[in-house]
């Protein structure tokens, strides 16, 4: 350390780094940069490293002769892939260096540096990624190094992708990478990912963002990654992580998608828990990691089966608190907006902890559990696709309890049965009066529907709606324009959706006002709402699809057909497929429910994206049409003859509609790359 030490004084800007099988937290201090050998090393000291590297030092990763299990190295017997996806997994750590050994070790150390025959000795590809020509004092390259060079360029676009896309650029390490042992091995998704980032780089479109809603139905866990623990979905509901005993690393991670500015839910509970730490052990979330099945970066917010809710950076504790009358084995509702450097959480609507930390700006999300077996329900991901949630709202008058409160109004939840039922009025309740809700966006954003959700807890689902109501919509607050009004409004007969649509308006101020109220289940006067959404640009995200058949059930299922992923993974998202076609000639079609009636006037097709594959299986002639009912179409756009295209969307427009849902048929197909006829979309938007 001495000697470092000593340089330091010497060159106080100079460069220092020191690579080795384990931390030396007194040498590491001293070092300008710290490496890790990439192996089980690296996994048992993630945190440590994370926090050198989050301090201001350059940290890079390191392979020689190990690791040898399943994690990245370039030994002839390995995947090829493996070559290229060293520096993606340098960025997945966010590390700025690789060492490696070696790339012309020609001597042999174990034998006095003895010349290796490098043609016709023994070789693992440990010593040497290139071969001595001496005939023109030059080297034999190798199809390793290739291919460590073709994944040193990708890390060059990834990092000037990150400059201006830095939410995408972090969604596609992790669609190729979710963890230091859990990495794609296919050289040809590899090629798509660096099309991908080149055509992302050259696109105008603006950062990606990823809303993300799970009720873990009939697709079960087809958008989750796992590296340990034993998880499963059987389709009723919920996600489970059944082994107590499995450790404090469990998770599982999105692929593909990736957030900044977030707010985050579930229902968990624990199920049981580990003897050694007993309730202390505990199961939560993990916002911003940066690789997807890990919880030793990025910020864990978890519970503790004694009621404590926490919040740790990197092993590093921020901060803790309670949950008012927690018992053990009840469930949560746990949220995290991470704003910024800013992270608030909540347990229903009760707000727990903030923190200031700016560690990790953007990253990935994943479940978690720490000697803990869990239930987990409900997820819930909005990067900001509604204006409303989180807004500040003031209110006429409120209920607090019972699962009541203002803030429930913008939860994002819709109230959802843990936790929240949204907000409820409450004066004057033996009498018919007026009451009033108000919610303020925090800036002008530009909306053209609101959505009030009904109460939804069971047989009083839909109590306490107004008969007699407004919309209003305000700039600034004081004038104010009415964007609906309804009079004898029927009651919602069950928790669905009230969707009111308007002509787009630039709006940071919302108001519902009940001029004639319903009645709760006591027969008192009440306005009551589970929550109050806006909606302006992309209407289709996660919204029901429905689709004529589908080539599924995973990577094509008609559910990512609107998942708001539109850079196609086969093992993950590519979008919609129909069934195969007999012929060019079909009847292929999906529908999305827009869930309201909703004001449109376009329509995006992202044909799909995986590389050399690109635009294959888009319909040469299709329609657009639209629907009030589902059953009465209205056809806005026709197209014929369409020349298969690049990775852009197609945008049709239209005149302005009102609608609830949109339909595309394609009545010829073009052929995919085995020359079988499908109709094929990466992503089907509407607005």
């Amino acid at each position: 350390m001495w000697l470092y030490e000593h340089y330091k004084g010497v060159f106080p800007a100079g460069l220092s780094n020191e690579s080795r099988q384990s931390p030396v937290p007194g040498i590491d201090g001293s070092l300008s940069t710290v490496t890790s050998i990439g192996g089980p090393q690296y996994d048992e000291n993630m945190a440590y490293y994370q926090n050198l590297r989050l301090s201001g030092k350059d940290f890079w990763l390191y392979y020689c002769n190990n690791p040898t299990d399943k994690h990245l190295n370039r030994y002839i017997s390995y995947p090829l892939s493996d070559s290229r996806l060293t520096p993606w997994m340098v960025a997945s750590a966010g590390g700025n260096g690789f060492l490696h050994w070696g790339w012309n070790i020609w001597t042999d150390p174990y034998n006095n540096y003895a010349p290796l025959d490098t043609f016709n000795g023994r070789m693992d590809g440990d010593f040497y990624l290139v071969r001595p020509d001496k005939a023109t004092n030059g080297v034999y390259d190798s199809v390793r190094s290739e291919a460590l060079l073709a994944g040193i360029q990708d890390y060059e676009l990834l990092h000037q992708l990150s400059a201006t896309k830095p939410v995408l650029a972090r969604a596609l390490i992790g669609s190729l990478i979710s963890g230091t042992t859990a990495f794609s091995t296919s050289g040809a998704a590899a090629d798509q990912r660096h099309k991908q980032i080149l055509d992302a780089l050259a696109s105008p479109a603006p950062d990606a963002v990823f809303p993300f809603a799970d009720d873990f139905g009939p697709d079960k866990d087809a958008a989750w990654r796992t590296a340990r623990g034993s998880w499963s979905a059987a389709g009723d509901g919920g996600y489970v992580q059944g082994d107590a005993n499995s450790g404090w690393d469990v998770v599982a991670g999105l692929t593909g998608r990736a957030y900044q500015d977030v707010s985050a839910s579930v229902d968990l509970r624990i199920t049981g828990v580990r003897p050694d730490g007993g309730d202390t052990n505990w199961a939560g979330m993990v916002v911003r990691n940066q690789n997807p099945t890990e919880s030793q970066t990025g910020y864990l917010v978890a519970l503790r089966n004694n009621g404590e809710v926490f919040v740790n950076r990197s092993g590093v504790p921020l901060a803790s608190a309670t949950v008012p009358g927690y018992a053990p084995g009840q469930t949560v509702s746990l949220r995290v907006s991470a704003q910024g450097g800013t992270i608030t959480v909540y347990a229903g609507a009760v707000q727990l902890l903030t923190v200031t930390d700016q560690g990790y700006p953007v990253g990935g999300f994943g479940l978690a559990t720490g000697g803990a077996s869990a239930r987990f329900e409900h997820v819930r991901l909005d990067p900001g696709t509604d204006p409303a949630q989180n807004a500040a709202v003031t209110t006429s008058s409120t209920y607090e309890g019972d699962g009541w409160s203002t803030a429930a109004l913008t939860d994002g939840r819709r109230g959802l049965a843990t936790g929240t039922n949204g907000w409820s009025s409450n004066t004057t309740v033996n009498a018919d009066h007026s009451e009033w809700a108000q919610l303020d966006l925090g800036s002008t954003r530009r909306i053209s529907r609101v959505d009030l959700h009904p109460r939804a807890d069971g047989p009083a689902a839909g109590k306490g709606f107004p008969v007699d109501f407004t919309i209003q919509v305000s700039a600034d607050g004081s004038t104010w324009s009415t964007v609906a009004d309804r009079k004898n409004y029927p009651k919602p007969s069950d928790a669905s959706v009230q969707t009111f649509p308007f002509q787009p308006a630039d709006v940071r101020f919302v108001r519902v006002t009940g001029t004639r109220l319903g009645t709760d289940p006591n027969g008192h006067y009440r306005m009551q709402l589970a929550e109050i959404e806006a909606a302006g640009g992309e209407l289709a995200v996660n919204r029901p699809v429905q689709a004529s058949s589908s080539a599924g059930p995973y990577s094509w299922r008609p559910a990512a057909v609107n998942d708001g992923v539109a850079n196609s993974t086969l093992d993950h998202s590519m979008g919609w497929s129909s069934a195969r076609s007999a012929g060019a000639v079909a009847n292929e079609w999906v529908t999305v429910d827009l869930q309201g009636p909703s004001l449109v006037s376009r329509v995006s097709l992202t044909p799909r994206t995986d590389g050399a594959n690109t635009g294959l299986g888009f319909p040469v002639d299709y329609t657009v049409q639209v629907s009030a009912d589902g059953s009465t179409w209205s056809t806005v756009a026709t197209r014929t003859g369409t020349p298969r295209p690049g990775a852009a969307p197609q945008v049709l427009t239209f005149a302005p509609t009102t609608a609830r849902y949109v339909k595309v048929t394609g009545t010829r197909l073009s052929a995919d790359q085995f020359g079988d006829h499908y109709l094929q979309l990466g992503e089907l938007g509407v607005s």
